[in-house]
């Protein structure tokens, strides 16, 4: 019973849906949607009343009961000894009359209806292939584990036909195995550095890891599920050589990005940037045997690439002179200090710049550059590109 509840738990906090646990026709655990408005509680009380009257078509089950004055929905998934009743949630896209409807109905006043509007737009959105795969989940729940299992849920708002939603043990597992094999095989990429692998992963399996570019789809809950990814590929590539506070720099860095986008449209592009980010740097790392003063050196340039990094300060950190650590550095490296630096800067740039979501005077801030004509000035001498030119043949 403890595994369950923990499991719930965790589906709670993740998916932000009202969530209760009966074992033996016994409440166990009550996990309320903290968003849901108090005016909705008379209908979510219905709601509940008829799903615990539902009588499963099987011992293993999952039925929907749908409201479609309102778009809204409710499940029931019966397994074992235990019911699991989720919602209120959404099926797909809402519709405006609906939600008019409902604001008619409840009588909700001017502040009633927009704490209402805005419930609807972040509402967790749950379509048939996700309930089956929370139903795999929970059948498999001795052997579930948190990271692997949860950031496999996928969001979708889009309208999906009435489907009879039929449990198959076999095929649910046949799911989890699936799911579980592309995650275990992108993280092991991450943490080898293996960029080819990652590519042949990504491509083979688009329907599975990244969100489809859907209309309208929860920004939030996709932000949720790209800042799980983040902080998985940040555990592989520590676990891969990558140094701690590269590693968290990248993540903080992606953190950033995830929060500030202001669009679903990217969603796809966001999630391949946070793999291949990670692998980068972990095969950065890997791939040259450096001396470890040069190491020290490239260590703290990617922990400080916002800030102004000068030579001298580098000799002093590594207690050598400057002219010892200038002549080390470009016998090494091939080129002097400050042509790798803003190489590296540049780096940094473009990986900002596709995100498309930063003003160019915040990436030259962030990079530490005095000016935004001195970035634009160096950014177009190093790409060919001016940072507006290069972000608009990006986005074509």
């Amino acid at each position: 019973m403890e595994s369950i509840e923990r499991i719930v738990s965790h589906l709670h906090q993740w998916l932000n849906v009202g969530m209760r646990v009966y074992h033996q026709d016994q409440l166990i655990k009550n996990h309320a949607d903290e968003m849901m408005p108090s005016i909705l509680y008379s209908w979510y009380d219905q709601l509940i009343s008829t799903l615990l009257n539902t009588k499963p078509i099987q011992k293993e089950a999952i039925m929907v009961q749908y409201d479609d004055r309102y778009n809204l929905s409710g499940a029931i998934i019966d397994f074992q000894d235990y019911r699991l009743i989720l919602g209120p949630y959404l099926d797909g896209d809402y519709s405006v009359e609906a939600l008019n409807q409902l604001k008619k109905d409840l009588k909700a006043n001017s502040k009633e209806s927009l704490i209402l509007s805005s419930f609807f737009d972040h509402m967790c959105i749950l379509n048939p292939n996700d309930l089956r795969f929370i139903y795999a989940i929970l059948i498999q729940h001795p052997t579930y584990e948190q990271d692997l299992s949860i950031r496999m849920i996928r969001q979708k708002k889009k309208k999906v036909s009435n489907e009879h939603i039929v449990s198959n043990d076999e095929d649910e597992l046949k799911i989890v195995e699936h799911n579980y094999a592309i995650e275990n095989e992108l993280m092991q990429a991450i943490k080898q550095g293996d960029l080819i692998e990652i590519n042949r992963v990504i491509k083979v399996s688009r329907e599975v890891r990244i969100p489809e570019r859907v209309p309208r789809d929860s920004l939030r809950n996709q932000k949720n599920s790209l800042i799980i990814l983040n902080t998985l590929a940040t555990r592989k590539a520590i676990e891969g050589g990558l140094d701690h506070l590269h590693a968290h720099r990248l993540s903080t860095m992606h953190g950033i990005m995830i929060e500030q986008m202001k669009s679903s449209l990217d969603i796809e592009r966001m999630t391949r940037d946070i793999i291949v980010h990670f692998a980068e740097a972990v095969h950065e790392f890997n791939s040259k045997q450096l001396p470890p003063l040069i190491k020290n050196v490239v260590l703290y340039v990617h922990r400080h690439i916002g800030d102004e990094i000068k030579l001298e300060d580098l000799a002093k950190i590594n207690f050598v002179s400057i002219e010892h650590l200038s002549r080390m550095f470009k016998k090494i490296m091939g080129v002097n200090f400050h042509e790798w630096l803003i190489h590296m800067k540049m780096v940094e740039a473009k990986k900002l710049i596709e995100q498309n979501e930063l003003p160019m005077t915040d990436i030259a801030s962030m990079l530490g550059f005095s000016s935004g004509s001195h970035f634009s000035t160096l950014f177009k001498k190093h790409t060919g590109y001016s940072p507006k030119q290069y972000q608009q043949i990006n986005l074509q």
